[in-house]
């Protein structure tokens, strides 16, 4: 088996009746596994933090090539897993082959983004809000922004592409508008959210 065993090791969102959807938290892990023998092969799956040496148990003795972990009460951080697969369940203990592959770096991260308000200052074209948006772990992916009255607006980053784990807004809020209030919403790649509100003020620019 050891010779002769093959893996392929990926993420994504958990399957179920012949489709997928996609559940916060969840990391769907699939591979390949071949035995010249036809012998059952078995699986023990391991994973440790990317920064780390020793491996921990994360499930064992799966028939299936497919393993589903809801790492939401994982620490936020970059992880590798490993799989090893035995020929035991065909074999005697002394006779028996294992083999493992791991996968490439993948990330969890559960914590929302950051937004810190850096300035709000009156100008001739309106109220000009500036933030910021900062991620530990993942891109800033997606950032909106709503009136007191309107329905949200996607906003971009000032250099134009939202793709890093810090990014830097302006906003301004014509003067016709009854309220300089805004609430920006920012999500991240791994889809966690949160959300400020900027208040005016009366300083001029």
């Amino acid at each position: 088996l050891e010779d002769e065993f093959s893996s392929t090791v990926g993420s994504a969102s958990q399957p179920t009746s012949g489709r997928s959807f996609y559940r916060k938290g969840l990391q769907t892990f699939t591979w390949q596994a071949s035995d010249p023998n036809n012998d059952n092969v078995r699986f023990d799956v391991f994973y440790r933090p990317e920064n780390k040496t020793g491996w921990i148990p994360l499930r064992d003795g799966l028939t299936n090539s497919i393993l589903t972990w809801d790492t939401s009460s994982a620490p936020d951080g970059s992880y590798i897993i490993r799989i090893v697969a035995s020929d035991a369940l065909s074999n005697s203990p002394e006779t028996a082959l294992t083999a493992h592959r791991e996968s490439s770096v993948f990330d969890v991260d559960n914590s929302p983004p950051s937004i810190t308000i850096t300035g709000v200052n009156n100008s001739a074209s309106g109220i000009v809000t500036r933030f910021t948006v900062r991620d530990a772990h993942s891109p800033v992916q997606r950032v909106e922004y709503a009136t007191y009255t309107g329905a949200w607006q996607i906003i971009y980053p000032i250099d134009g592409i939202p793709d890093s784990q810090f990014e830097n807004f302006e906003i301004t809020i014509g003067n016709e508008t009854s309220s300089g209030q805004v609430t920006i919403r920012a999500t991240d790649a791994l889809n966690n959210v949160s959300t400020a509100v900027s208040e005016p003020n009366i300083k001029s620019q």
